[in-house]
């Protein structure tokens, strides 16, 4: 049986990128293998080389400002936090699809302006 992790992270992959370029990190423990906002992009073989664009240089900033909040793997039994905040008049939308038997608790908090 999969792990949730592994379940979750390839509904998500397969929702954002149905033509299967990008991969599902099949474990926690993988997430040290990959810096944080890489890129990756598969080839026909089973290898994956890294591409000079990153997440960071896509994502705009204010002067001064860093990108976003850095994510540490941290260690086994920690939990980490990432928090994106919208500092735009904008407004945005995402669902994703969760497999059956796998469930959320809580609901995303939204600042109030």
């Amino acid at each position: 049986m999969p792990s949730v992790f592994k379940t979750i992270t390839r509904a998500v992959v397969q929702e954002l990128d149905a033509g299967g370029d990008m991969i599902e990190v099949r474990s926690v423990l993988d997430a040290d293998k990959f810096h944080c906002f890489c890129l990756v992009m598969g080839m026909n073989t089973r290898l994956y080389y890294r591409t000079a664009l990153t997440l960071e240089g896509i994502l705009e900033s204010d002067e001064g400002e860093g990108q976003c909040d850095e994510l540490d793997s941290g260690l086994p039994g920690l939990k980490a936090a990432f928090q994106a905040v919208d500092v735009v008049d904008s407004t945005g939308e995402s669902t994703v699809k969760l497999p059956r038997g796998i469930s959320r608790r809580g609901l995303p908090r939204v600042p109030q302006a």
